[in-house]
């Protein structure tokens, strides 16, 4: 994600972080046990999160500005035009899909569907897990066609506070996907462990592990027979552009792995 920042006139790009936060480890509570949704069964499921929103003070204050009563008239309206008509695009669409861990030791994880992936972090990450769920959410491509409209016309700010304003959305679903998924889980006694991704690092030790981007196909492929809004590249990122793919563990809470 790029982030803006304006500082005495000059324009600024830095890149968003390479890990994300990790994630709550929490499950819902529950009166009982129930047996789990088809979806979450091998089957993919679909989420569409309801009611993305991001607002300009958001934007700004992400972009460096502590005092928004100081924001330069130009670079609040410009905000201000692109938070509004970004808010109208905003809808979120995911696809999911419960599988079991075979084997998983070495920085090789093994799906029971013949998905083998690599990284070292898998041992220490995804330890005590039995199954994964892999991901493709993506906001569609209405950004991706503005965001070419506004680079045509050389909108310079406007273009880079639409993908900022893209990135965030990504983010909300993201954290509204994994509270959908904790939700399904949690009456099994099961939490979510945090996101893993190819393209993303990971520390272990004191040590950064990689896992690579042109692992992408590999986790695409647990989707092999379903039509993904998303489209892979060669490269490994995807289009449309604001989107995000990746997987959480489902590890037993202690009560249960006890």
């Amino acid at each position: 994600m790029s982030i803006v920042q304006e500082r005495s006139g000059k324009m600024v790009s830095a890149a968003k972080g390479s890990v994300d936060p990790p994630a709550s480890g929490t499950a819902p509570e529950a009166s009982g046990r129930r047996a789990p949704e088809p979806s979450m069964a091998g089957a993919c499921g679909t989420y569409a999160p309801k009611d993305l929103r991001v607002s300009v003070e958001q934007i700004l204050r992400l972009q460096g500005y502590t005092d928004l009563a100081r924001v330069r008239p130009a670079v609040r309206n410009a905000a201000e035009t692109v938070t509004t008509m970004a808010n109208r695009m905003l809808a979120a669409d995911a696809r999911y899909r419960r599988v079991g861990i075979a084997d998983c030791a070495g920085g090789v994880l093994t799906l029971v569907d013949g998905t083998r992936v690599r990284c070292d972090a898998f041992d220490r990450y995804l330890s005590g897990c039995r199954e994964i769920i892999a991901f493709v959410l993506t906001l569609g491509g209405g950004f991706d066609q503005v965001g070419s409209n506004l680079s045509a016309s050389k909108q310079v700010l406007e273009s880079l506070f639409l993908e900022t304003v893209g990135w965030m959305a990504v983010e909300q679903a993201t954290k509204r996907l994994l509270r959908h998924l904790g939700e399904l889980v949690g009456p099994e006694g099961l939490v979510l462990t945090r996101r893993m991704a190819p393209g993303y690092s990971f520390s272990v030790g004191g040590r950064k592990c990689d896992w690579s981007l042109f692992e992408q196909p590999a986790l695409f492929g647990i989707f092999r027979d379903v039509e993904l809004p998303v489209r892979l590249l060669e490269s490994g990122g995807m289009v449309p552009k604001m989107s995000r793919s990746g997987l959480y563990g489902l590890r037993p809470t202690p009560a249960e792995a006890s």
